[in-house]
């Protein structure tokens, strides 16, 4: 079996060399307003995570 199960990953592009990948247990919500995109998501380390425009913005730890 391989290491990364059957997770879902939400790959965070920090700068030109860094990203950070994050396993994720569930997409709560995602949408769009005249503005910007929104995710709600549900991940395994941080809990549930708002990302705006593809970048996280705020986590609420398990």
């Amino acid at each position: 079996m391989p290491k990364t199960r059957n997770w879902h990953w939400y790959l965070e592009k920090c700068t030109e060399y860094e990203s950070h990948l994050h396993a994720l247990k569930a997409e709560l919500y995602t949408g769009h307003t005249k503005f910007q995109s929104i995710g709600i998501v549900e991940g395994l380390t941080f809990g549930k995570t708002l990302i705006l425009d593809g970048d996280t913005q705020f986590s609420l730890p398990p």
